[in-house]
Order: structure tokens, then sequence, then C-alpha cells
């Protein structure tokens, strides 16, 4: 499995970081998610079109798959457990 690296606005990164949030919502249109795949969250800020330097490493624990639950056909939500901080 390739290990994904995927940018990460301020507030969902450190909510993870802090363990308040285990999900992360992605588009799939170009990638596929696996579960037991590790990925890679790089901290992202907007304003200033850079990355900030934190990141986390993450396993995907489970998949709502695009079209199921009442999500569109684009989106899955991801389940993760963060293994480093």
């Amino acid at each position: 499995m390739a290990l994904q690296e995927l940018k990460c606005w301020p507030e969902p990164f450190q909510a993870l970081r802090d363990g308040w949030k285990r999900h992360e919502v992605r588009k799939i249109d170009d990638r596929k998610f696996l579960v037991g795949e590790q990925i890679i969250l790089r901290e992202w800020d907007d304003c200033k079109k850079l990355y900030t330097g934190r990141q986390l490493r993450a396993q995907i624990t489970y998949i709502s798959e695009p079209g199921t639950i009442g999500l569109p056909d684009n989106l899955a939500v991801l389940s993760v457990d963060v293994l480093s901080r």
C-alpha cells in the first residue's frame, strides 16, 4: 500500500492532534483509500499558501463509501487512528 500525503486545514488538523476528531472527509475523484492504509496529514495554511511543517501519521480503520449513508458520489468519510503526532 502506498503512503499518501494529504493537506489538512489548521482547525481539523488540531482537532485530530488533540484526539477530538477521528475522521477525515475526502474527495475520492483521483485517489483510492483502503482500510489499513496509513496516511500522512500535513497542516496547510491557506492564507500563506504553504505547509506549516506539522504533520500527523494516521491509519484508516473504516471507510464510509461514496454514495452510502447520504454521502455524495465523490466524498468518502475515513475513520482514522492517529499513530504519531
